[in-house]
């Protein structure tokens, strides 16, 4: 399940930072928490930065999923961020992205790391899990929807 993969503290809704490369430096400071020294969230961030210059990860459609594998950690995280206005990513399609995945995994897990990317673009597909991800209003809402216990109005 994707919810367990979500770091402490892993769910921001519309983050005062609107400026991309300051906002994945906060993430990456969120996602290590108190685990890692200074010194390895500054190389966790380059690795990210890296893998952005390269490529934008705004994947179009309102979807961005900056991502990184590295030495530094030994389990795959994930930060779910959400911007009901938007913010410029660099997409593919020229969109403001409304929903950002930051994933971080060990270059050794390979498996997990495509499985934790496949339950994003899985969770993202569907119409009504983007509309509901869009109107929460809290954490907690937020977490009912990635971990699929949410049920909808007229599902019942």
């Amino acid at each position: 399940m994707l919810s367990e993969y979500l770091v402490k503290n892993g769910v921001l809704l519309d983050p005062k930072t609107r400026k991309k490369w300051h906002l994945l430096e906060e993430l990456t400071r969120v996602y290590c928490g108190e685990n890692l020294s200074e010194e390895f969230q500054d190389q966790i961030l380059e690795t990210i930065l890296i893998r952005e210059i390269r490529v934008s990860t705004g994947l179009g459609g309102g979807v961005a999923i900056p991502h990184a594998r590295t030495n530094m950690v030994v389990k795959t995280g994930v930060l779910f961020v959400r911007f009901k206005d938007g913010i410029e990513w660099n997409s593919m399609d020229g969109s403001l992205v409304n929903f950002l995945f930051l994933v971080i995994g060990p270059i050794a897990s390979t498996e997990e790391y495509l499985f934790v990317l496949s339950k994003i673009s899985k969770l993202l597909s569907r119409k009504s899990n983007r509309a509901d991800l869009l109107s929460a209003t809290n954490e907690k809402e937020v977490l009912e929807i990635i971990s699929g216990v949410r049920v909808r109005e007229w599902e019942r």
